[in-house]
């Protein structure tokens, strides 16, 4: 049950990280590669890691915008038990021919919960604008909501590549919907 949550949860945030590059979110020039350093504990560290956490956000977002080119490793690590939904949710768009138009996640707030020099925890809260599916011809063929704030517990490792997700958690424990349709959350 905690393993499916993570993944669901996961999976929200990343729909909302994805979702941006139509509506304006920066070109992605490829991986992240933050190698920004390792804080204390505490709210007062969180600047470094906001930054962090908006730049897997716009990756996240680019990669929803243009699935066929999308690689989730950009955005998680390999054992991020989200990351075969991630798959899973980017195939079905490939399948549909559609990718999501939506802007990026609002950070609220990014503390640090515990830190160590490959992995750090933060409590991350955010909130996701409305967004679209598009088609091929970029018709909308579903709008999704703006989801209220909400808080995540989130941990990221730094691997070859830079930092990346290995797991994210609602923080009150709700459950999110599988996949894109995480409209509901909030």
């Amino acid at each position: 049950m905690r393993a499916r949550l993570a993944v669901l949860l996961c999976s929200a945030l990343a729909v909302a990280v994805v979702v941006t590059k139509a509506r304006g979110a920066p070109a992605y020039d490829g991986p992240v590669a933050l190698a920004a350093p390792v804080p204390t504990v505490g709210a007062s560290a969180g600047p470094q890691w906001r930054a962090v956490v908006a730049a897997l956000d716009q990756v996240r977002a680019a990669g929803f915008a243009d699935p066929s080119t999308a690689d989730p490793l950009d955005w998680l690590s390999a054992d991020c038990p989200c990351l075969a939904v991630e798959r899973a949710a980017l195939a079905d768009l490939i399948s549909k021919h559609r990718r999501l138009d939506a802007g990026v996640p609002r950070l609220l707030t990014v503390d640090v919960v515990a830190a160590a020099e490959v992995a750090v925890t933060l409590r991350v809260s955010d909130e996701l604008p409305a967004y679209d599916e598009v088609d091929a011809e970029e018709r909308t063929v579903r709008a999704w909501p703006r989801r209220a704030a909400a808080a995540w517990t989130a941990t990221l490792v730094r691997g070859a590549q830079g930092w990346r997700w290995a797991s994210i958690e609602r923080a009150d424990g709700a459950e999110t919907p599988v996949g894109v349709d995480r409209s509901t959350v909030g």
